[in-house]
C-alpha cells in the first residue's frame, strides 16, 4: 500500500512546489487546509514544531508543515516568520517598503519543514540569500516572489519560472533534506 503524507497548507502554489519535490518517490501527497494557531516567535523551528504537532492532533496521520521566514538582514530578524502578516497588511510590496528604510537591501529567506507521525518529529531547513528589488517584478508567483532576487540572478523569483526557482529556493532544499531523513528512517 502506498504511503500517504498530508501537507497542511491552503496555498495551492506552495503545495505544487512541495509535490514536485516529492515526485521521485512513491508517495501519495494529500493536503488539508487547517487554520493552525501560530506561536508568536522569531524562531521558525519552534513555530513548525508547534504547528506540526497541532496538525497531527487534528488529523491523526503523518503530516508535514512548512513555514517561511523572510528577513531583511539589516532589520535584525524582521519581519521573519511574520512576513505573512506584513504581506496581508502591505501587499506583495511589504519587503520593498521595509527595505526602503535600510542602507542595504540584502535579505535571507529560510524555509523550515517539519514532519510528525505521532512518534517521529523531523525538521529540515533551506536558506536562500538574496536582495530585495525596488519595484515588483512581473510573472508567476506568490508573496515575496515578486521582490526577492536570489544571489546569482538579476531578476526576482516570479520572473525565473517554477523550475529555475526550485533549483535555488530554500523550500526545495528543505524538502529534499526532510525527504532524505524520512527515507533513512524508512518512514516513507
Amino acid at each position: 500500500m502506498k504511503k500517504t503524507l498530508t501537507v497542511v497548507t491552503g496555498n495551492s502554489k506552495k503545495l505544487q512546489e512541495i509535490q514536485s519535490a516529492f515526485d521521485s518517490i512513491d508517495l501519495q501527497i494529500t493536503n488539508e487546509k487547517i487554520d493552525l494557531v501560530e506561536v508568536q516567535s522569531l524562531n521558525i523551528e519552534e513555530i513548525c514544531n508547534y504547528k506540526v504537532k497541532e496538525a497531527y492532533k487534528i488529523l491523526q496521520r503523518p503530516v508535514m508543515v512548512e513555514d517561511t521566514s523572510a528577513v531583511i538582514d539589516e532589520l535584525n530578524g524582521l519581519p521573519g516568520p511574520f512576513i505573512k502578516f506584513f504581506q496581508e497588511q502591505l501587499g506583495n510590496e511589504a519587503l520593498i517598503i521595509l527595505a526602503n528604510s535600510c542602507t542595504s537591501r540584502a535579505a535571507t529567506v529560510t524555509n523550515n519543514v517539519a514532519y510528525y507521525d505521532g512518534e517521529h518529529l523531523i525538521q529540515a531547513q533551506g536558506i536562500t540569500k538574496g536582495t530585495i528589488t525596488t519595484k515588483l517584478g512581473k510573472g508567476e508567483g506568490f508573496g515575496f516572489d515578486f521582490c526577492f532576487i536570489p544571489n546569482g540572478f538579476d531578476k526576482p523569483f516570479c520572473e525565473l519560472g517554477l523550475e529555475k526557482k526550485q533549483e535555488v529556493y530554500g523550500r526545495k532544499k528543505a524538502i529534499e533534506r526532510l525527504k532524505n531523513k524520512l527515507e533513512e528512517k524508512k518512514l516513507i
